[in-house]
């Protein structure tokens, strides 16, 4: 496939491909890449590292745990604390040595936010962008 020649429509994803690779240069050992969240979600918008092209929501997936979520959870664990007086039907106390929570529900609110370094690889298959994960550089 010659990427340029058959696209049709200079906004579409074949277009946005093309432009990509002839950008970065076509390199067959790595399609990842880094980016920059431009607009939070649900409005989307990533710019990636030496492309002036910005990419919307319909241009990218992104990986759940980046995301506002549910998941459920089996949760067990130690008790780190001395006994305690509980209030109720006079004074009393619980010696508390482990908690167990069945099928809990963990609501995530961590999503993506303007200015977020993000680790992105393209989907030739899809033709999107897959954000993988968020990014941090210590310094």
């Amino acid at each position: 496939m010659q990427l340029g020649k058959e696209v049709q429509n200079e906004g579409d994803a074949y277009s946005k491909m093309a432009k990509f690779i002839r950008k970065q240069g076509r390199n067959e050992t790595s399609t990842m890449t880094f980016g920059r969240i431009v607009s939070a979600p649900p409005e989307i918008e990533m710019k990636v590292d030496h492309d002036d092209e910005v990419y919307d929501k319909g241009d990218i997936y992104i990986a759940e745990r980046l995301t506002a979520h549910k998941r459920r959870a089996d949760i067990t664990g130690l008790v780190i604390a001395s006994p305690m007086t509980a209030n109720g039907l006079g004074p009393h106390t619980h010696k508390l040595e482990s908690i167990s929570l069945k099928e809990a529900e963990i609501f995530y609110l961590d999503e993506l936010k303007e200015g977020d370094r993000v680790l992105v690889e393209w989907d030739e298959d899809n033709m999107k962008f897959i954000i993988i994960d968020r990014v941090v550089s210590y310094k």
